[in-house]
């Protein structure tokens, strides 16, 4: 169990990065497809699976206790999450993620890519979960043995809902997921100019995608600017 601990522990530093090679690895050698009849409902179906997965995120995020689901490097559980989100399901970030990769292939199109990328973040993220489940078992001791106790690792069970212990903070939603909603939205306009040029040879909507994503990086930019200004605690 030590070396999983340990390499968990390692991918979870580095857990916004260790997407990428697999990212581009599908880019280059998994094409895309064409939908025919079906091109605009399955394009609706993966935004809204992609923007679940970030919904997710949000209501984890915004009900979660200070100094926790942090975006940091390091491990951080000043409090242990039980309730909203965290009553269902104990990894609700990850499952969030998991959406969001998932909304973003099922619009890319190749399905042998989004079976790899599920498989691919399934190991990751069970793996950062061991190295995360040793550090809050040192951290909580048996409170968070009997929570592991009724609450599972990724299937989430509705009827175990509980309402959350703490108010939703907004502030914190804006300053910690701007970047998770950016990289996704990025993602989307980039995955629609590679369709087009892959399809018809050039990208077709090039000013539309181009004036979108110029929007896109202003407004985040703008989050950055504004979190400099206003630190938020949690």
């Amino acid at each position: 169990m030590i070396i999983p601990v340990t390499i968990g522990r390692w991918l979870f530093k580095y857990r916004s990065l260790t997407p990428l090679p697999m990212i581009l690895f599908i880019l280059f050698f998994f094409p895309p497809s064409q939908y025919g009849d079906w091109q605009f409902p399955l394009t609706a179906l993966a935004l809204v699976v992609s923007f679940s997965g970030e919904w997710i995120r949000v209501i984890s995020v915004g009900y979660a206790h200070h100094g926790t689901s942090g975006r940091e490097s390091f491990l951080r559980a000043d409090a242990l999450n039980q309730t909203g989100a965290y009553s269902m399901v104990r990894n609700p970030l990850y499952l969030g993620n998991i959406f969001m990769h998932s909304g973003l292939l099922l619009f890319w199109g190749n399905p042998y890519a989004l079976v790899l990328m599920i498989v691919f973040l399934l190991i990751q993220y069970t793996l950062i979960v061991l190295g995360e489940e040793a550090y809050l078992v040192e951290q909580h001791g048996g409170k968070y043995t009997e929570y592991t106790d009724r609450v599972n690792r990724f299937l989430p069970c509705f009827r175990q809902y509980v309402s959350p212990e703490v108010s939703f903070n907004w502030r914190k939603v804006v300053s910690k997921e701007n970047d998770s909603l950016f990289n996704m939205m990025a993602m989307f306009l980039l995955l629609m100019a590679l369709r087009e040029k892959h399809f018809f040879g050039s990208v077709m909507h090039g000013t539309s995608l181009l004036i979108s994503g110029g929007v896109l990086l202003l407004l985040y930019v703008m989050v950055k600017i504004w979190k400099k200004s206003t630190p938020i605690n949690g």
